[in-house]
């Protein structure tokens, strides 16, 4: 059976005409990024200018799918996301035809990257027969809340068909429930200025304006997010900091555009599982770090990310490292993901501090790259004025980016360098318009990259069995070895 979440009233559009199984399932509408284009925070929010219209849907079930999509434009390409689990779609003028086999996030990219339908099949679930006490509901409808501020012990309820315009925010909690199948909307929050200054582009970030992220919790126990749709966010999307025992499942996050826009962020935090979610971010997709922009000092250890999909307009999809105040992050394990669009680098591990990050392992992954990627840029001036980009040159995203240094903003231990060791790549599968792309490993005379293992990576099918087939650059790093 299957069943498609009831209309609201809100973002409808009557552009697009999508069934499944012969009914018609709402499309709604969302932003995306006109061209890559990001800035540390330069004072003032990134202008929308620089947005663009695209479109979801979202419906539940557990039997395969036979989708017809009606544009009112002529479709001359279609991709549908992720490549290994979906077939071709036939298209013919303004229709084109797919199954949906299983669960989980898909993209239609339509003639090119910039025109996207993004679809969250998701698993059914029931929420009303569980025993929550002190319930914030969220019923059928708009709600404006701004800040929600949460104690211990409660749950948010954003029911089918609800849109809770704002943010949730906890602090010194445990026993946390947020969960539904409606949206929780950050687009009607604003950065606060906190004194005038002009949009001022440079590699340091600036602290004028406070930015609200859509979820941010700082030193919880017992966090259970599920179901949810996170959507248009003014900064991060989901963000801990020095919590335990923290489950993510489910969640969709969609309509990332705006400067920072990361998607899971992960600080300082642990015994942490992230699964079953689909995440369009621009910025980072998933990261795990240390604590750094709250006061204190916590390790990251035991964080499992399992069976997501990751769309990456801007930045890494799977990072760990670079800010943090921790002395340590480990055991770390990104597994059974799917990466549908490559930006900077798609794993990526880097360490500014005097902090051990270890035991990392990152298993049954596969990685498309598309011939029409943007070059993503870093914003200089005010207007930006987007460039014109050579279509005839693949822009070409590092598989894999190891990076052992100082940082003059982000080290906080002075001239103490970190370490990175013991970190395993396995069954990786790679799908590009051209030949292998270049990765690097690039460690510091004092503190080497050590102990980097390679098994059954695949290139377009092919699998690489040296490291000069990997085409990666290694410099002061040692037991870098490929099976």
């Amino acid at each position: 059976m299957f069943r498609i979440y009831e209309e609201n009233s809100y973002d409808l559009t009557d552009k697009i005409e999508f069934f499944a199984n012969g009914k018609k399932v709402s499309v709604r509408e969302c932003y995306t990024s006109v061209y890559p284009i990001n800035a540390r925070w330069p004072g003032r929010q990134r202008h929308e200018s620089q947005r663009q219209i695209n479109y979801f849907a979202s419906l539940e079930g557990d039997e395969e799918l036979d989708c017809i999509i009606k544009l009112p434009f002529e479709i001359k390409s279609v991709r549908l996301k992720p490549y290994e689990k979906s077939e071709e779609p036939c298209f013919k003028d303004r229709e084109l035809s797919f199954k949906i086999k299983n669960n989980g996030g898909y993209v239609v990219l339509i003639n090119d990257y910039r025109f996207a339908i993004h679809i969250f099949y998701n698993k059914i679930g029931n929420y009303s027969d569980q025993n929550y006490e002190n319930v914030l509901y969220f019923g059928k409808g708009e709600h404006d809340v701004g800040i929600l501020n949460l104690e211990s012990n409660q749950t948010v309820f954003i029911d089918e068909g609800a849109v809770v315009y704002g943010c949730i925010h906890v602090r010194d909690c445990e026993n946390i429930n947020i969960i539904g199948k409606g949206t929780l909307d950050n687009s009607k929050n604003k950065e606060r200025i906190l004194y005038e200054m002009p949009y001022t582009f440079g590699d340091r970030a600036f602290n004028n304006a406070e930015r609200d992220f859509t979820i941010r919790l700082e030193f919880c126990k017992n966090i259970n997010i599920s179901g949810i749709i996170i959507k248009d966010s003014l900064a991060y999307n989901l963000a801990t900091y020095g919590c335990d025992k923290v489950e993510i499942d489910g969640i969709n996050i969609i309509g990332c555009w705006r400067y920072n826009t990361d998607g899971v962020c992960l600080h300082g935090s642990s015994n942490v599982v992230v699964k079953n979610c689909f995440i369009r971010s621009f910025d980072d997709g998933v990261y795990v770090r240390g604590l750094d922009d709250v006061e204190g000092e916590s390790n990251s250890y035991n964080v499992l990310v399992d069976n997501c999909v990751i769309f990456n307009d801007w930045n890494n999809a799977l990072h760990v490292g670079v800010l943090s105040g921790a002395k340590e992050i480990k055991n770390v394990v990104f597994q059974n993901c799917y990466v549908l669009f490559g930006a900077s680098a798609v794993f990526d591990v880097t360490n500014t501090d005097d902090m051990e990050i270890h035991d990392i392992k990152f298993d049954n992954i596969s990685v498309e790259f598309e011939k029409d990627n943007p070059i993503p840029l870093i914003q200089k001036e005010h207007p930006f004025v987007i460039p014109n980009v050579d279509e005839t040159k693949t822009h070409k995203p590092k598989p894999f980016a190891f990076l052992n240094m100082l940082h003059h903003e982000y080290t906080k231990s002075g001239t103490n360098l970190g370490k990175i060791f013991n970190v395993e790549f396995k069954n990786i599968r790679f799908y590009a318009p051209t030949d292998v792309y270049g990765s690097s490993i690039i460690g510091d005379e004092k503190e080497k990259i050590k102990n980097v293992y390679f098994k059954n990576i695949f290139w377009n099918g092919n699998k690489i069995s040296d490291l000069n087939g990997l085409n990666i650059e290694i410099i002061n790093s040692e037991n870098i070895v490929i099976e």
